[in-house]
């Protein structure tokens, strides 16, 4: 809801020929390879491990649509029309939410000897172990595999959490067993490689929304397609869609309600405004009845007041304007209202009923102050 004054002026354009979806942006991530260390010493039969990791998470864009009017009552002339204006445009809320943090890696195995069975582990820090994607082969404590000849290699992920902090380090180890064939005796050994990566977008949602606006149940129109960058980089991140003019009817009378509303597709928020439009109040002339009529009567202490006296066969709408500010009565037929109100000095006051003006007149300058003040019968010592 809002009021159309006020309204942000437009900042960004539209796209009208542009499609909504959700968009996936890759994170390249170079894998970091680290040297492996071994609780042996050195030996050029040994397994040589490696490490590479990538992190990333994903991005949800908010969307609000508002939708403002000029007014919310208008009069029109019988058959006729009130033209009311109307403003549609989105505000990008953000900053986008962060969500989906996913670390995978894998861990890499050369392995210049034999086949051997040793225990793979890889671990997130802060966070603890994460799962290798591999059959254990053993019962015993750990994830026991068998190491080809050559190269392999081991994928592992992790759970970060909802909401890390800093990059994905992660540590992945391999502990292989001695080989058994004396002439050929390898010792066993562990050896580890540390990689980190900093986190990156993955999949961004809901980056364009399409503005539409529907009055009175017709289908939606599509006003334009947004995208959020542009909206967020706009003053107060709002835009401003379309303003447009609607001439909108009383029907059958004597008032009819006409409902406009906005909409986005991205989260599908809507907003309404609804306007009234009624009949100009009638003011039955020389007939079995007699007029509407009144009179104002003004002080110099800022009062007015206007006596509302409807002869006419039906209620009529009175207007007591003074100065810049309006005042509407209604008074059933044959009926009588005094109603009051205030101005400044030197104001304008016009009394109509309906659109027929009865007086114009104006409120004097304020009056001095009273020789004898009241209640008490002194004078004034000023």
């Amino acid at each position: 809801m809002g009021t159309l004054f006020g309204s942000p002026t437009s900042g960004a354009s539209a796209h009208p020929g542009r499609r909504l979806g959700r968009y996936a942006a890759l994170a390249l991530v170079l894998p970091v390879v680290a040297t492996p260390t071994a609780a042996t010493a050195a030996d050029e039969s040994a397994p040589v491990v490696t490490n590479s990791v990538a992190a990333t998470y994903d991005l949800d864009h908010a969307w609000q649509v508002f939708n403002a009017v000029d007014r919310n009552r208008a009069d029109a002339p019988a058959g006729g029309t009130a033209t009311v204006r109307y403003a549609v445009g989105v505000t990008a809320l953000g900053p986008p939410a962060r969500s989906g943090f996913e670390v995978a890696g894998t861990v890499g195995v050369t392995n210049p000897g034999e086949p051997v069975g040793a225990t793979l582990s890889a671990e997130l820090a802060g966070a603890g172990a994460c799962t290798i994607a591999a059959t254990d082969t053993s019962p015993a404590a750990g994830l026991q595999v068998v190491l080809p000849s050559g190269a392999s290699s081991f994928a592992y992920s992790c759970a970060p959490g909802s909401a890390p902090t800093g990059p994905a380090a992660t540590t992945a180890t391999v502990a292989w067993d001695a080989t058994g064939q004396p002439e050929l005796a390898r010792p066993a050994g562990t050896a580890s490689a540390q990689a980190q990566a900093d986190y990156a977008v993955d999949q961004k949602t809901d980056e364009l929304t399409t503005v539409t606006t529907s009055s009175d149940g017709a289908a939606p129109v599509v006003l334009g397609t947004l995208d959020w960058d542009d909206v967020w980089a706009a003053p107060d991140h709002r835009v401003l869609v379309r303003t447009s003019s609607l001439a909108l009817g009383v029907g059958s009378g004597p008032c009819a309600d006409h409902t406009n509303v906005a909409g986005e597709s991205a989260d599908a928020t809507t907003d309404s405004e609804t306007v009234r439009v009624c009949e100009e109040p009638e003011v039955l002339g020389e007939q079995s009845f007699g007029k509407a009529v009144g009179r104002v009567r003004t002080t110099c202490q800022g009062t007015v007041r206007a006596h509302l006296d409807n002869r006419s066969g039906r209620a009529v709408f009175y207007y007591l304007r003074v100065g810049t500010k309006m005042h509407r009565f209604v008074v059933k037929s044959l009926g009588r209202k005094t109603v009051a109100a205030r101005g400044a000095a030197r104001a304008v006051v016009v009394l109509k009923a309906g659109s027929r003006q009865i007086e114009r007149t104006q409120l004097p300058q304020r009056c001095q102050a009273p020789g004898v003040l009241p209640d008490t019968g002194l004078r004034s010592s000023s």
